[in-house]
């Protein structure tokens, strides 16, 4: 269909299923051979709205999907060392003690934040499709929930730096 060779198209395929860029969507039997549909792996941004659609299994089953896969991917690079020899790769967590408005501030700028990183990507494939370049598979996960564990004292002073508590 596209004017290239079976073998070559092959290849490419399977790489994008060993990335996890595209899943089988479907098979068909046709005589004596399976003919494989395949379809890209969207991975999901689910909205205030979407999370109120749902019944509270729905989002637990949702939280967990969305956890475990990012599990998959941090220990995947983990045990390929991807992480160690990255210049570039990020790793900070913290908690933060917020006010109901400070919470919903937190939560409105990690919304513009993936709403940002849809942007860079769209603007890295225009780039690409003019190069050539290859693209590099860059895994960027964030989570923000209300942490269960009792949050201490904040240590940090009234102009953010830490500091003695000032109680």
């Amino acid at each position: 269909m596209i004017g290239e060779p079976l073998n070559n198209v092959s290849n490419h395929v399977r790489e994008l299923l060993d990335a996890g860029s595209i899943e089988i969507a479907e098979v068909r039997h046709r005589r004596n051979f399976a003919q494989h549909v395949y379809r890209a792996v969207e991975t999901p941004l689910y909205t205030r709205d979407d999370f109120a659609a749902m019944t509270p299994q729905q989002r637990k089953v949702t939280w967990g999907m969305i956890i475990q896969s990012m599990m998959a991917e941090v220990m995947a690079s983990f045990g390929a060392e991807k992480l160690t020899y990255d210049p570039d790769a990020v790793l900070a967590w913290n908690w933060l003690n917020l006010d109901a408005q400070g919470r919903k501030e937190v939560s409105e700028e990690q919304v513009a934040f993936w709403d940002r990183l849809t942007e860079i990507e769209a603007d890295s494939m225009n780039r690409v499709a003019v190069s050539g370049e290859d693209t590099i598979s860059y895994v960027v996960g964030e989570l923000g929930f209300e942490r269960a564990r009792k949050a201490p004292k904040s240590s940090r002073s009234p102009n953010g730096d830490r500091g003695p508590s000032v109680d």
